[in-house]
């Protein structure tokens, strides 16, 4: 990833952000002129299986719905440290 970025851009791994609730952990983030994207990384193979995302975990095929909260979680700090409003879903 690092080689397609560009002279502008900015990739962040392991970025912790706290708010007054918690800390959040953000695996990548890839700073453009455009915005900030967070990444959420994982360590085996990921599908959609025509209803949602998932990923295998203990022999069975696993939602990632929790991954998704997560950094849906992080967008209200983010936004609040860069004094913008989170957008996207």
């Amino acid at each position: 990833m690092r080689e397609q970025l560009g002279p502008d851009d900015v990739l962040i791994a392991n970025l912790r952000i706290t708010d007054h609730d918690k800390d959040h952990e953000i695996d990548l983030a890839v700073v453009i002129p455009a915005g900030i994207a967070v990444l959420e990384v994982k360590g085996s193979g990921i599908e959609h299986d025509g209803r949602r995302w998932v990923i295998p975990r203990r022999g069975r095929m696993e939602s990632v719905d929790r991954s998704v909260r997560r950094v849906r979680q992080v967008r209200a700090p983010q936004a609040s440290a860069t004094g913008s409003a989170p957008t996207g879903s």
